[in-house]
């Protein structure tokens, strides 16, 4: 444990602290020493019992971090479900950037397979509107079909076939 020595308007400040083994500094206690003449008396122990409280609370002495399997199985069911859905909906709807990265794909990488500039794929990512062929290519670049599919207030879905007769022709 150390001692950090400071003043705050004129008064003794005393901070302890340890190194947990990663060496990360674990701020324990402070107080004004002032006219405290049992203030280490008092302090130290205080400290001694906070670092062993940390060191307790299960915390992996060589990462310094709690294992992911401590920290779900502390999670409630529901909460489990919640995190569950939350997840397949993400991984359902993703921006192009989004699907790109979680292809582990670089703009780089993208620009090569189309024969295009780097700068030429950020702004297909960046654009809100683009043509139905630049889609398809991207999603194909990435080893993906592009389907474009209608849905309708009754339920009812239409799988929309005639962009697939676009290969190699312009819209």
């Amino acid at each position: 444990m150390r001692e950090l020595r400071v003043q705050s308007g004129g008064a003794p400040i005393r901070i302890f602290y340890a190194f947990d083994p990663r060496r990360t500094a674990i701020l324990l206690i402070g107080g004004d020493k002032t006219g405290g003449d049992r203030f280490y008396d008092e302090m130290i122990p205080t400290a001694d019992r906070l670092y062993d409280a940390y060191q307790a609370r299960g915390v992996d002495p060589m990462s310094g971090h709690r294992s992911f399997d401590t920290l779900r199985a502390k999670i409630s069911p529901e909460r489990r479900a919640r995190n569950r859905d939350a997840t397949e909906r993400m991984l359902r709807e993703m921006t192009l950037h989004e699907l790109r990265q979680a292809r582990e794909q670089s703009q780089q990488d993208l620009a090569r397979e189309l024969k295009v500039g780097q700068p030429a794929v950020a702004k297909m990512e960046r654009r809100a509107d683009m043509y139905v062929s630049n889609l398809r290519r991207y999603v194909e670049a990435l080893g993906g079909t592009l389907e474009i599919t209608a849905r309708f207030p009754d339920g009812a879905s239409v799988t929309i076939t005639n962009f697939g007769e676009l290969a190699g022709s312009p819209e």
